[in-house]
């Protein structure tokens, strides 16, 4: 009551000095805003470098901190959505298609031209020592990378199958007959090829020994190649160690493979330098026939040895360090969704 009363009174002396202000004309009074006014300027937009005073503070200032937070976090997004839109304009349409994130499609994308190069790339194990861990771990990484092929001796494969199955993988699996200089008998390395086809490998490469290149023993070599191609045809091919080999021997081997009808010949270099590697190929290209495929087998450790082989035109290049090569690929270009064993 007391507090009513008082108001009433403030107001009564106010009025009148209001009054005595006006009519002197020194000092202009405005009126007080209406409620609606004072709703309607609530409603206008606050400009720039201006701030605005709620006349209440209340718990929902916390949640409307959290909502402007959300609110930057969002606008950052989109603008760097829109920096990639502009930037990489298909890499948009991509992830706007697929309803995913840019830098998920980006990587997914890295990865899928990481296996464009993988795809040419073969494992080959060739040691006495491989345990079952390491063979399990094999066909895990060989399908991630999709790694053209996996080369084993043929008295890995029954292991090979089995890692195979417990893995649920799937790879490509081939026959390396009589690494690395061929110098058993034929009737040696027919009995391991023929014994490969019945467990179901996809190809097989038979070695040859570099002494039946020579024109005294061409008809021999070229009856056993035929033989070769006969027991696996379509995936059979011969393999030399090319550094026995000069670049007339070369020739000869390209032709008889050709005429005996091989899927592919591999040409092993073994611990040779890139530059005698590359030497060497250079050769073997010189004299490549279009029919026969072409393969290396070399032991280079790294992606940018393994491209000059690729450029120089090897259609497929065996190492014992694919799995290292793939991940050193894959740390490279920061593809963080792929891991191998």
């Amino acid at each position: 009551m007391f507090l009513s009363n008082g108001v009433k009174v403030m107001a009564k002396n106010r009025n009148k000095t209001d009054k005595k202000e006006e009519t002197k004309g020194n000092v202009i009074i405005l009126p007080e805003k209406t409620e609606t006014a004072k709703e309607a300027e609530k409603r206008l937009p606050v400009k720039k470098g201006e701030a605005s005073t709620p006349e209440k503070t209340n718990k929902t200032d916390g949640a409307a901190n959290n909502n402007a937070i959300t609110e930057s976090v969002k606008s950052e997004k989109e603008e760097r959505r829109e920096e990639t839109k502009s930037d990489f304009p298909e890499l948009y349409a991509l992830s706007t298609l697929l309803n995913e994130e840019v830098g998920k499609v980006k990587e997914d994308c890295l990865f899928s031209g990481i296996k464009k190069f993988t795809s040419r790339l073969g494992k080959v194990v060739v040691r006495y020592n491989v345990t079952d861990g390491e063979l399990y771990k094999l066909a895990v990484n060989s399908e991630t990378l999709g790694l053209k092929e996996t080369a084993v001796s043929p008295a890995y494969i029954p292991a090979v199958a089995k890692a195979l199955k417990k893995s649920e993988r799937d790879m490509r699996v081939s026959a390396l007959i009589d690494f690395p200089f061929g110098e058993n008998s034929f009737a040696a390395k027919m009995a391991g090829l023929k014994e490969s086809v019945k467990f179901g490998v996809d190809e097989a490469t038979v070695f040859m020994p570099a002494i039946l290149v020579g024109k005294d023993n061409k008809k021999i070599f070229i009856k056993q190649l035929k033989k070769i191609s006969r027991a696996f045809r379509k995936n059979a091919g011969a393999a030399f160690n090319a550094t026995e080999l000069k670049e007339e021997d070369v020739k000869t081997v390209t032709k008889a493979a050709e005429k005996a009808g091989l899927a592919h010949l591999l040409f092993a270099f073994g611990d040779v330098s890139e530059s005698e590697a590359e030497e060497k190929f250079s050769a073997i290209l010189k004299n490549r026939s279009d029919k026969v495929k072409v393969k290396i087998l070399c032991n280079v450790k790294s992606a940018d040895a393994v491209s000059k082989l690729y450029k120089s035109g090897a259609e497929c290049v065996l190492t014992p360090f694919a799995d290292e090569i793939g991940a050193e690929l894959i740390e490279r270009f920061g593809i963080k969704s792929v891991k191998l064993l």
